[in-house]
């Protein structure tokens, strides 16, 4: 497997990439700050994902991929009527433009191969309607992915593709340690390391979840029903 993660330098698309690795899985992060793993993925290649011509090109440059992480993005704790049309907009061209031309920039080698997986990062936020883990801009987006990744397995499916999400609660940075309501947040109360979200993706892209497609992985510690 070629596996191709969307910020892959940081966070949850860190941990994917470096878990991918040791698991003896070919990697290619793209990210606007690669520093964090240089040297150690195959290709660690500068790229803003909003760019679409970037990712093509990017993406083609690689070679065949047979799988796809979408884990860049950004969570701003701003509420609706504290984001303007400029806050809105790069909120959504990040975490919802950014995972579409990532997929749209997979398929072509996915579908000559007949096979192949893609998962998208979602967030409890999108099934919670934002609060403390996101706020309503940020829960949209992330709905809005959901949405995405759902339709897009329709589409697919008859290329051999398989699309599904993960959706995670509160997750480890030292932002998050130090604020007990996080953890509160959950049935398990507790924050997760992003090495078990990394956990939940590379198992949806492997042989596991072959038979799984258009389905959210909510591993976020039971915060959807907190």
């Amino acid at each position: 497997m070629t596996l191709v993660v969307t910020g892959g330098g940081s966070g949850i698309g860190l941990a994917t990439a470096r878990l991918a690795v040791a698991r003896g899985i070919r990697v290619a992060v793209l990210d606007l700050d690669v520093s964090a793993v240089d040297g150690e993925v195959d290709l660690a290649i500068p790229v803003d994902v909003t760019d679409a011509d970037r990712v093509h090109s990017v993406v083609h440059s690689i070679g065949p991929v047979s799988g796809l992480a979408t884990c860049a993005g950004i969570a701003p704790p701003a509420g609706l009527l504290d984001t303007g049309p400029s806050g809105l907009r790069g909120l959504f061209e990040l975490n919802v433009f950014g995972t579409a031309y990532a997929m749209q920039a997979c398929v072509p080698a996915m579908r000559a191969a007949g096979d192949g997986a893609m998962v998208t990062v979602s967030s409890v936020a999108a099934h919670r309607g934002g609060g403390l883990l996101g706020g309503t801009p940020y829960a949209a987006s992330k709905a809005a992915v959901l949405g995405l990744t759902r339709a897009a397995a329709r589409e697919l499916a008859p290329f051999g593709i398989r699309v599904n999400s993960v959706a995670p609660g509160p997750v480890a940075t030292p932002l998050l340690a130090d604020d007990p309501r996080f953890a509160e947040s959950t049935l398990l109360g507790r924050v997760a390391p992003a090495e078990e979200i990394a956990e939940a993706v590379l198992f949806l892209l492997g042989p596991g979840g072959r038979n799984i497609t258009g389905e959210t992985l909510n591993s976020n510690g039971g915060a959807y029903f907190a």
